[in-house]
């Protein structure tokens, strides 16, 4: 019987000359779970070099207008008895109601299970920090959907959260061979 090893592999450092920035970009992925196929997908540790979809899925955009897209957006570290694990956390805002955004999206999205992906602002030394995949391991799912008629900052949209629990990573980045024009090159094509 193996016993897993959890020494640390790099030096933690910062890097004076490429500091790191907070916050995302505006435009987003999501996609259904069900859809990923992760046996046509290439990953290492926690870098996705190649995401398949199955046949016929798509990615859908979500574009999230301002100055802090995806305004709250977090991972957080959830400890357990024996093995601690990570709740990722999504926020967007969908800036449009009436018949078809709540059925073919709002209602979609309170029952559903779906994976991000999200530009990071700071996108590393090579390039494998811009774009974070979240609900890759095991979906996310709505956690507080929300439509405040009177919210001065979102104009009386929807305001969605949703979550990935029980994440045995902290994070899962993309980056397709060829680097960060690459990657969104390939992310466009699912779309």
């Amino acid at each position: 019987m193996a016993n897993c090893d959890y020494t640390l592999a790099t030096n933690i450092a910062e890097d004076c000359s490429n500091p790191m920035v907070n916050g995302l970009k505006s435009i987003g992925y999501i996609g259904n779970f069900d859809d990923l196929d992760k046996s046509g997908s290439t990953r290492t540790g926690n870098k996705i070099t190649t995401l398949a979809l199955k046949d016929d899925a798509k990615l859908v955009k979500v574009y999230q207008a301002g100055k802090t897209p995806f305004n709250g957006t977090n991972s957080a570290l959830v400890v357990g008895d024996y093995k601690n694990k990570f709740t990722k956390t999504v926020n967007f805002v969908i800036f449009e109601n009436g018949a078809a955004a709540t059925e073919n999206i709002v209602d979609k999205l309170a029952n559903g299970k779906f994976f991000f992906v999200l530009e990071n602002n700071y996108q590393g030394v090579s390039g494998d920090g811009a774009f974070e995949v979240v609900g890759y391991e095991n979906g996310a799912s709505a956690a507080e959907i929300t439509n405040a008629k009177y919210d001065d900052n979102v104009g009386g949209a929807w305001v969605c959260s949703m979550t990935e629990e029980s994440a045995p990573t902290s994070g899962v980045f993309m980056l397709a061979t060829g680097g960060v024009e690459a990657t969104r090159t390939a992310l466009e094509a699912l779309c």
